[in-house]
């Protein structure tokens, strides 16, 4: 992912890096607003069907603030190889 932030930013260069790593490149105008946090979030929608899950690993832990106990879950992804890797 590439990103041309601002109205002087060089685009033809994040696009061609872009290409280059089969990636995506956005063009961000102005600062104002959620483009730039769209942009950036849209990055799982690139990442997430290269990815398999795995096992579901659970975990409790008190909170720091308010001591309360707190469950959480994580899985690890591990990336599904591209038919035509990159050199």
């Amino acid at each position: 992912m590439t990103y041309a932030l601002g109205g002087d930013a060089d685009e033809a260069v994040t696009k061609q890096l872009a290409c280059d790593a089969r990636g995506i490149s956005h063009v961000i105008s102005g600062t104002s607003g959620d483009q730039l946090e769209n942009a950036m979030a849209s990055y799982y929608k690139l990442l997430s069907p290269m990815l398999s899950p795995c096992q579901t690993r659970w975990v409790t832990y008190t909170d720091i603030l308010t001591q309360t106990e707190l469950l959480g879950a994580c899985i690890a992804l591990n990336l599904t190889p591209h038919p035509d890797p990159l050199p």
